[in-house]
């Protein structure tokens, strides 16, 4: 099936067009959207076919219930949306500077990388770089990378599978460590050795998320070994929250052993004697290929890459840093 060949020109794409789509992508509603920005039905319906007509291809089905993206609606999309988060990002950059405020560095990061090596790195950055302002927030590889691509964030500590991704994104691997098994101190499952899934996979789980990494390839080993899958006391990726419930029941939950040594130094939590096969794999650091970075950005990239080195013996070549 032929397709017709779209011929964006950069120039024709103003900052309205932009933001027009970034409406019609949230409300899916073109009066809706007009209302957003403040301009009539009429005036953004013609700003959306001029679009339209300058692309050479229909961005949006019109049907009743409002306007759905076409493929290249979506596309375009997504590309309005990280232009539209740089030139917000680009202006509190420069009003920070104007009042003399620390200038902000955006960072994501797993949970498993959030209690050794990500606090290392910030701790040498407050250190060396005392005038960068470090935001930082955990989430999901999914939704990290989905933040990266839109610009929320300068770069962030993920796992990545979707080799789509491969000309957009970056790759410079940390180390795979294994996942264990945490309980409190004094559960019953502690007394004993060589423990097998068998005998804990019916036992109440602190579980992640269904979709998460982590939940997917756990739920494999169960299938793999011809068990029922865990039940689920409760799903999150809450530390207070899996604390919390580890202290007042004989729960399990699965954390990265890095990750949890720190708490069973505590006294509070135990790691039991199993090893579950799996590990915490293509962890790495991601960046957008070809996206310029602030100094800013890049003096922190730089702590995350050395410490990397230090802490795991990772190597970052100068080719791998500006591909």
């Amino acid at each position: 099936m032929n397709h017709p060949a779209p011929r964006l020109v950069p120039g024709h794409v103003k900052t309205r067009h932009m933001q027009l789509l970034a409406a019609l992508s949230e409300d899916g509603s073109i009066l809706h959207a007009a209302e957003r920005l403040g301009m009539t039905q009429s005036a953004a319906s013609r700003l959306l076919s001029s679009l339209e007509s300058d692309v050479g291809v229909a961005l949006f089905e019109r049907h009743a219930r409002g306007v759905t993206p076409t493929p290249y609606g979506d596309i375009l999309i997504r590309r309005a949306l990280s232009a539209l988060a740089e030139i917000q990002r680009a202006t509190q950059e420069m009003d920070d500077f104007a009042r003399g405020d620390r200038v902000p560095v955006s960072v994501g990061c797993l949970l498993s990388q959030s209690a050794t090596y990500l606090p290392k790195c910030l701790l040498q950055l407050a250190q060396t770089a005392p005038d960068l302002l470090l935001s930082v927030e955990t989430d999901t590889s999914r939704a990290l990378i989905e933040g990266l691509m839109s610009a929320q964030y300068d770069f962030v500590i993920a796992r990545v599978r979707d080799a789509t991704l491969q000309p957009e994104l970056l790759f410079e691997p940390l180390i795979a460590e294994p996942i264990c098994v945490v309980v409190r101190k004094g559960h019953p499952y502690t007394r004993r050795r060589k423990l097998v899934m068998a005998d804990i996979v019916t036992l109440p789980w602190i579980l992640p998320p269904p979709k998460s990494d982590l939940r997917i390839r756990f739920d494999a080993v169960c299938v793999q070994q011809g068990l029922p899958l865990p039940p689920s006391l409760i799903e999150t990726l809450s530390v207070p929250v899996m604390m919390g419930m580890l202290q007042m029941s004989d729960a399990l939950v699965l954390l990265p052993d890095e990750f949890a040594r720190p708490y069973c130094k505590t006294g509070l939590f135990s790691i039991l004697s199993i090893d579950l096969g799996v590990r915490s794999d293509n962890v790495g650091i991601l960046t957008r290929r070809h996206r310029p970075r602030s100094p800013q950005a890049e003096r922190a990239l730089a702590v995350f890459r050395r410490t990397a080195t230090r802490l795991y013996g990772m190597k970052f070549t100068e080719s791998a840093r500006d591909r």
